[in-house]
């Protein structure tokens, strides 16, 4: 599918938005997310912040289907692990404020 920019960059508000509403959902239930939505989300925001929108509603339906982990990160420790759901707050709201930033200039 081919954007240009303003389709673009609503389409990745709108996964943005998604996103949001996923780590609501997380905070309402009053539970951190499991160690599959851990790394599918925080996959999601690094493609959400390259601005890579096909990638980041791959990454987000995997999070919100709760995927298993690609098999060769099953049995060994990722930088994901350490994640919680401030953290993914936290690099929401920045990447939001970048792409602000962007579409102001």
């Amino acid at each position: 599918m081919t954007f240009n920019d303003a389709s673009r960059s609503f389409h990745l508000r709108t996964l943005s938005n998604r996103i949001d509403r996923f780590l609501t959902k997380l905070e309402r239930n009053r539970r951190p997310p499991s160690r599959r939505e851990r790394y599918h989300l925080v996959e999601a925001l690094q493609h959400l912040y390259e601005g890579r929108s096909e990638e980041v509603e791959a990454a987000l339906n995997r999070a919100e289907k709760v995927e298993p982990l690609p098999s060769h990160l099953i049995s060994q420790p990722i930088s994901s692990d350490s994640v919680t759901l401030a953290n993914l707050r936290e690099g929401l709201s920045a990447i939001r404020q970048q792409q602000e930033k962007i579409q102001n200039l």
